[in-house]
């Protein structure tokens, strides 16, 4: 049997030929991806050479203050940090079209991810230099939808409570009117205990490496 040769518009996307040629012949040339964002952020090996010997508290602090780059996901999303203190932060989310489902209203992954970095970095405002840490779950709560019109967001994490090995967090996210729209609580694992940690820029060669989180808001 003869092999046709994959358009590569197809092979770009990843999907098979045959998907590529289905939807070719379903959409036409009325399908056209006509909006984008450009992006642009600083390597995370340099970012963590830039936060060694750094305590958690003055990594937030840095970020907040612009002397520290902003983590990747946090310049995807449009997450600024805007209030550090021990065991609280508080990040802003300007909505987007991009940002927002089919309904029109702003995905909840996006929220999740706001609520997971604010109560991550409220955390890491109570680690030492070198710690390290990893979500273990997150439950959230969506009590209200939240979109464009909704206006900036602001999510804030503080630390409920946290032992040598687990720490208990708590989120929320408030529209501009200071509503509550979603709420969670989550527990995060301590992948180095106190007074082990060694430097981000060169770990301690535990085997977690998969599941490290060393960032901030």
């Amino acid at each position: 049997m003869n092999s046709a040769a994959v358009d590569p518009k197809v092979e770009e996307q990843g999907m098979t030929d045959k998907q590529g040629e289905t939807a070719d012949a379903e959409v036409g040339d009325d399908f056209k991806y006509d909006q984008a964002r450009v992006l642009s952020w600083v390597d995370p090996e340099r970012v963590r050479r830039m936060m060694d010997g750094l305590t958690g508290l003055e990594v937030n602090e840095a970020i907040r203050d612009g002397r520290l780059p902003e983590p990747t996901l946090s310049r995807v999303l449009g997450i600024r940090c805007v209030a550090v203190s021990e065991g609280e932060v508080s990040a802003e989310l300007m909505p987007r079209e991009d940002l927002e489902n089919m309904g029109g209203t702003i995905h909840g992954g996006v929220l999740a991810a706001l609520l997971d970095t604010v109560m991550g970095a409220a955390l890491h405002t109570r680690l030492s230099a070198g710690q390290k840490f990893a979500t273990i779950d997150l439950k959230v709560n969506y009590l209200r939808p939240l979109s464009r019109a909704s206006g900036v967001m602001l999510g804030t994490g503080r630390v409920i409570n946290a032992g040598r090995r687990i720490a208990y967090v708590e989120g929320e996210i408030r529209d501009p009117s200071a509503a509550l729209a979603v709420h969670a609580v989550g527990n995060f694992a301590l992948l180095i205990p106190p007074g082990d940690a060694g430097s981000v820029a060169d770990p301690s060669g535990d085997d977690d490496e998969g599941l490290s989180f060393v960032a901030g808001c």
